[in-house]
């Protein structure tokens, strides 16, 4: 890549940087001049549409935010930068997690074998470095 090319990106990339810092300072700044009955709204509203689209319709990302919440396309990047797609992505984690410890048969597919336990009283997950570790608890129904 020439000089040039290179200065050009680092420059746009700059610009983007200070745009997003200035934005976060002016929302920063509307907030703190709400009242407290404003600020606790505006919380409410926030948190009971992220329910409503996350988990109650289980929406997509872009589902929330043009769905639940009506916004458009120029909302997708403002929403990735204060943070919401990392809380959409733990509660969709978080959900497919809470549904995989009540499950009652797991199965392990394997390029020759297939292992699977029925009637499991209970299934705990851990993920340790990248490891996930399942401890399945049942009687003596293995198959």
């Amino acid at each position: 890549m020439d000089d040039e090319l290179a200065n050009s990106l680092q420059e746009i990339a700059q610009g983007c940087q200070d745009a997003t810092d200035e934005h976060r300072e002016q929302v920063d700044l509307w907030w703190n001049e709400l009242s407290e009955e404003e600020r606790q709204k505006a919380f409410y509203a926030v948190t009971q549409r992220i329910h409503q689209g996350d988990l109650k319709e289980e929406r997509s990302y872009r589902g929330v935010l043009y769905g639940t919440f009506g916004f458009g396309a120029d909302m997708y990047g403002a929403a990735m930068d204060s943070g919401y797609l990392s809380i959409h992505n733990a509660i969709v984690d978080g959900t497919d997690l809470m549904a995989m410890t009540g499950a009652t048969t797991v199965e392990v597919t394997r390029e020759d074998a297939v292992t699977r336990w029925k009637n499991i009283d209970s299934v705990s997950l851990q993920i340790n470095k990248g490891i996930l570790s399942i401890k399945i608890d049942q009687g003596n129904d293995y198959v």
